[in-house]
């Protein structure tokens, strides 16, 4: 995969104390440093103005704190920064205060896995909102457990993803598998073109997975409804290589004077929704089942290299 220019410089100073021939305390304190890179021309730095990091034994493991950290990304001061961690007997626990997920990018090429394709995704996608506090727990010889909230979650519409408005969710990580909760909450789905206007949906609340080793991400039952429709569905995302979705649903219809807003007329074609839409009005079905299989950049599948169908 092509390899990405960074730039960076590292400065810092460190005290150790040893005691009875161990350590007995370390302190890093950290120094102007910089890492820079640039996204299509776009400059991404990340700094580190000042802060410390120390190291204490206790009489049943250690713990690291932080004291003053003062990170800024492209010009942005980080919010109040905490870290800490422990060891205690056979347990590890470690805890980060909030993260805005914009400050984060510049930082996202030092995490292994994470190629130029990736970063392109996550540039264009530009996401914002807030992740924390993050608590990560491991027990001897069990996986390592985590949990966050994201706060304010939203984006841009790109490549056929639809952008929504700001939504909460909390993760828990184990064994590869990020498992994500949202809570009951409106949607407003902008699909561009392919609707007359942003979807507006009430979600029930929905539990998935993000597999990280697959880059999969699957929601077994999305119900969604307003006062026109209802919607009962599964979908899987795959980010693998391109964007695709498998999505399987189906579609009560509760007010049949406004169908029509729900069908994507590039998609479907100007002759399938006129059918549909008489037939819902002339009350000859009240409901639809819709598939979806293919990559979202290439909806509506005129190459064929996905399919849509609803009837």
């Amino acid at each position: 995969s092509q390899k990405l220019p960074l730039e960076g410089v590292v400065n810092l100073k460190a005290w150790f104390d040893f005691a009875h021939r161990s350590l007995s305390a370390g302190l890093v304190q950290f120094e102007p440093s910089w890492l820079q890179w640039s996204m299509e021309d776009a400059p991404q730095k990340f700094e580190i103005q000042s802060g410390s990091i120390s190291w204490l034994p206790k009489d049943t493991g250690w713990e690291i704190s932080s004291t003053d950290l003062n990170f800024v990304t492209n010009g942005e001061h980080w919010p109040d920064l905490k870290l800490a961690a422990k060891q205690q007997d056979d347990a590890f626990y470690a805890y980060v205060s909030r993260l805005d997920l914009p400050t984060l990018f510049p930082l996202l090429p030092l995490f292994p896995g994470v190629d130029l394709a990736v970063l392109e995704q996550w540039f264009h996608l530009a996401p914002e909102g807030s992740v924390g506090p993050i608590r990560l727990y491991q027990s001897a010889k069990q996986p390592l457990l985590a949990s966050a909230h994201i706060k304010q979650l939203h984006w841009q519409k790109v490549e056929g993803i639809p952008n929504t408005n700001p939504l909460d969710l909390a993760l828990q990580w184990q064994n590869d598998s990020l498992v994500f909760s949202l809570p009951e909450q409106t949607y407003t789905l902008d699909f561009g073109d392919q609707f007359s206007a942003p979807l507006v949906l009430h979600g029930a609340q929905l539990t998935g997975a993000f597999d990280t080793q697959r880059a999969t991400l699957s929601v077994p039952e999305v119900l969604l409804e307003n006062d026109d429709i209802g919607v009962s569905a599964a979908l899987k995302l795959d980010f693998s290589a391109e964007a695709s979705m498998s999505l399987a649903a189906n579609v009560a219809v509760k007010n049949a004077a406004n169908a029509d807003r729900y069908f994507p007329v590039k998609a479907m074609g100007e002759a399938l929704v006129e059918y549909l839409d008489g037939a819902i009005k002339a009350g000859q079905s009240q409901n639809a089942q819709m598939l979806w299989q293919g990559a979202l950049a290439h909806f509506p599948f005129e190459d064929n290299s996905g399919v849509f169908q609803a009837a």
